[in-house]
């Protein structure tokens, strides 16, 4: 995904920034410095990488909220089992990441709709992440705090 997907969304009071392209993981945010609390939301792949992120904010957070994600996203008993995302990894190509997206919609309507804001990022690119996201997720779980988790299973609704 890309920010491309979170184009309009507003919440009255807030700013908001997208983070996404997970190939490097940042050093520092210095985007936050001016402010005094930051919310996280993270949805799907993103939890693991919220995992890195967090830390960077210190003692800024004020809630963490996963959406249809984990802190353990490569793990047979408490995210997608290894063989699967490795072999959604090994096979990734343009036909198997539009089923993907299908299944992750749910409705012909809401792909159509998630399809006309979707990323237009390269295979490649989506696969070299992915890869970076699956090397993440071997090491140690820095799962901090309380996730507030809000679907069992990944969904998009527009």
């Amino acid at each position: 995904m890309d920010s491309k997907l979170f184009q309009g969304l507003e919440h009255t009071g807030f700013d908001i920034a997208v983070a996404w392209d997970y190939r490097q993981m940042p050093q520092q945010l210095e985007f936050a410095e001016p402010y005094q609390e930051v919310c996280v939301l993270a949805w799907s792949l993103g939890v693991l990488a919220a995992q890195e992120i967090v830390p960077l904010l210190g003692k800024k957070v004020g809630r963490c909220i996963a959406v249809a994600g984990t802190p353990w996203p490569v793990d047979d008993e408490r995210g997608i089992p290894s063989a699967i995302f490795y072999g959604t990894l090994d096979n990734l190509d343009a036909r198997n990441l539009a089923k993907f997206q299908r299944r992750m919609c749910g409705s012909a309507a809401a792909y159509q709709d998630f399809l006309s804001r979707a990323s237009s990022r390269s295979i490649e690119d989506l696969r070299e992440e992915l890869a970076a996201l699956g090397e993440l997720a071997k090491a140690p779980s820095h799962c901090l705090g309380i996730w507030l988790s809000l679907l069992p299973k990944m969904a998009y609704t527009p």
